[in-house]
């Protein structure tokens, strides 16, 4: 380990079990499983991923992206980054990172589409929203790629540059769902920055939540 040099440095060190890493997560507020030794690197990525949802995937990914960066700053220039240099980088970087999520509500024999999008930092915070109908839509298929367009040109609008796309169907993504089929019903486009609609953050919440608890 070239910070310490008093363990063999593998993925697992690098990621996991050198002190300086295992202080990142712990302020990160992240927890490993209680057998953790016995996991290979991927292992332990993987109980990782099913633990968290996917805004925390997001941060657990940008963290080990750190850490390898921090790591070779260290061997290859000298650099060390202390671990609260390295904690503000990774929330700063997090706080840019914004999701969009979206969905669609389709009627086929009016034709008519409503593209349900939310927008959320890294932090499950709700940085906008908006539902938008379209007319003289195809089939569910145009309408899916007009929901991810709408989400696209929202973002710019609100100024949120660093993005994910995520679509995943209704039965995933429950607040785009209500976003779209609320739209459906009143007849006409809504927007809101820095917040939403009351259904979409009692639904929105639940998501935000660990789905399965350390």
């Amino acid at each position: 380990c070239p910070r310490r040099q008093l363990a063999v440095e593998d993925l697992n060190h690098v990621f996991c079990f050198c002190a300086y890493v295992k202080d990142v997560w712990a302020i990160l507020q992240y927890v490993s499983p209680t057998n953790s030794d016995q996991m290979d690197f991927h292992q332990w990525l993987s109980w990782m991923f099913d633990t968290y949802i996917m805004i925390k995937r997001s941060e657990i990914a940008i963290t080990i992206w750190a850490l390898w960066y921090t790591r070779n700053k260290l061997v290859h220039e000298g650099t060390n980054q202390g671990v609260g240099e390295l904690i503000v980088f990774i929330r700063s970087y997090c706080t840019e990172l914004a999701t969009l999520t979206s969905d669609v509500g389709f009627v086929f024999a009016q034709r008519k589409a409503c593209s349900g999008v939310i927008i959320h930092d890294a932090y499950g915070q709700n940085l906008g929203a908006c539902s938008r109908l379209t007319n003289s839509v195809s089939s569910v298929f145009a309408a899916k790629e007009l929901a991810v367009i709408h989400g696209l040109q929202f973002a710019l609008e609100i100024g949120s540059l660093l993005m994910i796309l995520e679509y995943i169907g209704q039965s995933g993504n429950r607040a785009a769902h209500v976003m779209a089929h609320d739209g459906l019903l009143q007849g006409e486009d809504y927007f809101w920055v820095e917040e939403a609609p009351d259904p979409v953050v009692v639904v929105a919440a639940e998501k935000h939540c660990l789905v399965k608890p350390p």
